[in-house]
């Protein structure tokens, strides 16, 4: 999957919030942990600014998260859980 715009700003966004409580999201999940954080962002559990960068450009709230890979958000996530940086475009 080509990293999306919506990918990078789930990235930006998560990075931003709460670290412990989305950490804890993925360590819980181990291997499940890309499908779970979906689930938690899909769930409203995200920092309120996600969801007005995401939804401002859809008309469709309900997929308005299909273009994300979740997989590297979740690599994004671990790498500034563990290094402190990140890799943004």
């Amino acid at each position: 999957m080509l990293r999306t715009w919506e990918t990078d700003e789930v990235i930006r966004h998560l990075i931003e919030g709460d670290q412990d409580e989305i950490g804890e999201v993925i360590d819980e999940a181990g291997d499940a942990a890309p499908e779970a954080l979906r689930q938690w962002v899909r769930q409203g559990n995200a920092p309120k600014s996600l969801y007005d960068a995401v939804m401002r450009f859809t008309r469709n709230p309900d997929r308005s998260f299909d273009a994300v890979d979740w997989e590297e958000v979740t690599d994004e996530i671990l790498r500034v859980q563990i290094f402190g940086e990140h890799h943004l475009m």
